[in-house]
């Protein structure tokens, strides 16, 4: 990572072994050109991007080895940042807008090149401003998806649940938080009801200290975290019958600034040490 003099980031490199890989360029915060590096050193593909003030993406190109351009879009938005054009290599994709008293979008059209609509958001909101209905409606104004939200008396989402053109149930999400609100147990079920992955959070003041990942086939990863720095400690997973079959542990040691400079992982009888350098200006 390179920082400039008001210490925002300024270029990302990435690296296998010695050899660069990518190579990343920001302005602003923004990443303005992205380098893919082939084996061999030379660019296999590059990305260039353009932002308007308020981050939006305004033009992105991306070239070949021989700087021919590959994919090109550009993207025009309103004063409230929505965007209300999108054209793919020439293809343009119109988009309007309408908002009730309260400046909530609740609608969103999408029309296609030649003008005509070709599908139609629209959303519900409670006296709270909170989302509690989406839909998806094609060209002819008949639903064909749909999400419902409900809340706890915090504001918390504490059910999702998604539903086909058929009006059947396809995906549901509970979320159970702790009395200081954090996120405690989530999990999502398949259309049947059928738990399709859960995942559940120890906290200790505040901070993860462990998430446990449980799958629909019974098997299961934790991660443990040292909740000072909010780095993993230990990753251990687990097969259906609560045996351990993986476990990796890391150590790691700070720089004065609370920084590690070097992690150490444990794994398979292998002892594994990456070192980086963090220079501050």
């Amino acid at each position: 990572y390179f920082f400039d003099k008001s210490q925002d980031l300024s270029e990302k490199h990435t690296f296998i072994g010695n050899r660069i890989q990518t190579k990343e360029l920001y302005k602003n915060g923004y990443p303005i050109i992205t380098e893919i590096y082939h084996d061999l050193g030379h660019i296999s593909e590059k990305s260039q991007r353009k932002f308007d003030k308020s981050g939006n993406l305004l033009d992105l190109k991306k070239l070949d080895t021989y700087k021919n351009i590959t994919h090109h879009e550009k993207m025009k938005y309103d004063k409230l940042g929505n965007k209300v054009e999108h054209i793919i290599n020439g293809n343009p994709t119109k988009y309007s807008y309408k908002y009730d008293k309260n400046k909530n979008t609740v609608e969103i059209i999408e029309y296609d090149e030649s003008g005509l609509l070709e599908k139609m958001d629209l959303y519900w909101y409670d006296k709270d401003n909170t989302l509690v209905k989406w839909g998806r409606y094609n060209e002819s104004g008949i639903n064909i998806y749909k999400v419902l939200y409900e809340y706890n008396d915090d504001n918390q989402l504490i059910i999702q649940e998604n539903f086909t053109a058929q009006n059947q149930l396809e995906f549901k999400k509970t979320v159970i938080y702790t009395p200081d609100g954090f996120e405690k147990e989530i999990i999502e079920y398949d259309g049947s009801g059928n738990v399709q992955f859960k995942i559940a959070y120890d906290h200790i003041d505040g901070e993860v200290a462990k998430k446990t990942e449980y799958f629909s086939d019974g098997t299961r990863t934790e991660y443990t975290y040292d909740i000072r720095n909010r780095n993993i400690t230990k990753l251990s997973f687990y097969n259906a019958d609560g045996e351990i079959k993986h476990q990796e542990i890391f150590e790691y040691n700070y720089d004065e600034k609370n920084n590690w400079v070097r992690k150490t992982r444990v794994y398979n009888n292998t002892e594994e040490i990456i070192v980086r350098s963090v220079e501050y200006y």
